[in-house]
C-alpha cells in the first residue's frame, strides 16, 4: 500500500517510508470524511487496480484471481482506520503503510 500511496502523492515510486505527515494526506485523499475513514469508493479501488495491472503487466486471468485478495486488503484498511480520526494516527499502531 505504501508505493500505491507514493504513487497517489506524486512521490517518487521507489521503496521508501511515506512520513506521518504524507500518510495524512493520502488518507484525506481516499475520501476521509469528518477526520474518519468511510467506506472506500468504487473508483478509489478501481485506481489501486488499474495502477497494479499498469505497474505489474498482470495477466487479466491472473487479477481475477486475485481480486479476492485485493477487496480483503480494502477491507482490512477500512476496519484498520475506521474509527480513528486523521489527526489521531499513531505510527506506533500503523501496520498496512511503511512510514519513516
Amino acid at each position: 500500500l505504501t508505493l500505491w500511496g507514493r504513487h497517489e502523492l506524486g512521490l517518487p515510486l521507489v521503496m521508501e517510508p511515506i512520513t506521518l505527515e504524507e500518510l495524512k494526506t493520502f488518507f484525506r485523499d481516499l475520501g476521509v470524511a469528518e477526520g474518519k475513514m468511510s467506506p472506500l469508493k468504487e473508483e478509489i479501488k478501481t485506481s489501486f487496480t488499474d495502477w497494479v495491472v499498469r505497474g505489474s503487466k498482470l495477466e487479466i486471468e491472473t487479477l481475477n484471481r486475485v481480486a479476492n485478495t485485493f477487496e480483503s486488503l480494502f477491507d482490512e484498511l477500512e476496519s484498520e482506520y475506521r474509527s480513528v480520526r486523521i489527526d489521531d494516527l499513531d505510527p506506533r499502531f500503523i501496520r498496512l503503510f511503511w512510514l519513516r
